[in-house]
């Protein structure tokens, strides 16, 4: 079974290449410091279950979070969250030999304002 680390690496060179400069994704222990003015915050957990697959049942279920930040406007967060998510939704990852169900949107929260940022968060649910 894939690592989460092996997935959040498939996941964030998606969503990297969907960014437009200067935003950049990042791994939630790899944001430099200073944080950047735009960036996407990738964090891929387990989850309990899974989706069924080909007639299947498939145990190993995935969420995928994005949260887009910017220091400069909530526009420029909800555009982050936007690119990524196009990159990512009906999207299927193969990592370690295993190829997931397609990236389904599940929920969201809103960009607002966070501590003198601007951030939201998309989440995402895929079985591998």
């Amino acid at each position: 079974m894939p690592t989460e680390q092996q997935v959040a690496t498939v996941v964030l060179d998606l969503v990297n290449t969907a960014l437009s400069e200067p935003a950049e994704a990042f791994a939630p222990d790899e944001v430099p410091s200073p944080r950047p003015a735009e960036h996407v915050i990738v964090t891929v957990v387990r989850r309990a279950g899974g989706t069924a697959r080909s007639g299947r049942y498939v145990t190993s279920g995935w969420s995928l979070y994005l949260m887009a930040v910017s220091q400069v406007s909530v526009a420029n967060a909800r555009n982050s969250l936007a690119a990524a998510g196009a990159a990512l939704e009906s999207a299927v990852i193969a990592v370690g030999g295993v190829t997931s169900t397609p990236i389904r949107f599940d929920s969201a929260r809103a960009v607002a304002p966070d501590d003198s940022w601007f951030s939201g968060v998309n989440v995402y649910n895929f079985a591998l």
